[in-house]
């Protein structure tokens, strides 16, 4: 998980094109993850990405109304 978050956030940081190895080793990491999170989860591997984004929408918003509080 950290070494997703830091090539991205090396990206954003320099605003440009990370490097081969760098895309490389970010693909393996989520490859990797999303199979671990498959067999925990009991979903197909193909949903992980989906169910990802779900959850993490799902606590923007309740961080959101949080500060709105």
């Amino acid at each position: 998980m950290q070494l997703i978050k830091t090539v991205y956030a090396k990206s954003r940081r320099h605003g440009r094109r990370v490097s081969q190895v760098d895309q490389r080793y970010r693909k393996r990491a989520e490859e990797l993850l999303n199979s671990e999170l498959s067999v925990a989860l009991g979903i197909p591997l193909k949903e992980v990405p989906a169910y990802i984004n779900q959850r993490i929408g799902k606590l923007g918003k309740k961080t959101s109304k949080k500060t709105a509080e």
